[in-house]
């Protein structure tokens, strides 16, 4: 199969597999069976890596039920990587249940990592609970660096879905009601 994407450069290997997967299952299922078909894969893998960015898949399809098994199944992971995956998306499901703001934010800043990705969803996590907060000096701040936080990120999956326009990838970001 040819590289599915000729508009982007190749982000990682795995993260072409990712969507080569995808983009197969998409020209011979249709789209919503397709989307179905890659949350039980993202269920199912043994790849630490499809574990953490299943996350991110689940998330931004909507599968938060299946995002919260695929939580738990990275909390419990014997990659101490997996496990900071698991916690840090934690607070972003416990975002849409009306946690407390203040105790999300106090423990995502907490979270020590070197992986650009992680620190990407990190960032971004905090952004909307400042947003929830109407901290808006503070979403302010964030997009004062956002654009270098998804430069460092470049080659991985959450910047290939922060980079796209929102019509061409299936990401959204839930506002809590309140």
């Amino acid at each position: 199969m040819g590289y599915p994407y000729p508009e982007r450069k190749r982000l990682s290997v795995e993260t072409d597999d990712f969507f080569e997967i995808l983009s197969s299952l998409q020209a011979e299922h249709g789209q919503q069976t397709a989307l179905d078909m890659m949350c039980t894969y993202c269920l199912k893998s043994d790849s630490a890596y499809t574990q953490r960015i299943g996350m991110e898949f689940l998330y931004a399809n909507s599968y938060f039920h299946e995002l919260q098994q695929l939580i738990d199944i990275n909390k419990a992971h014997s990659d101490p990587s997996n496990r900071q995956w698991g916690r840090v998306y934690q607070y972003v499901i416990d975002r849409r249940e009306n946690g407390s703001r203040v105790e999300m934010l106090h423990q995502l800043q907490q979270i020590k990592t070197k992986d650009p990705e992680l620190k990407c969803v990190i960032e971004f996590t905090k952004a909307f609970l400042y947003l929830d907060m109407n901290h808006f000096g503070q979403v302010g701040n964030f997009f004062r660096y956002a654009a270098e936080i998804i430069q460092q990120c470049q080659g991985c999956f959450s910047a290939f879905l922060l980079s796209q326009p929102t019509e061409s990838v299936f990401v959204h970001v839930p506002l809590v009601t309140k």
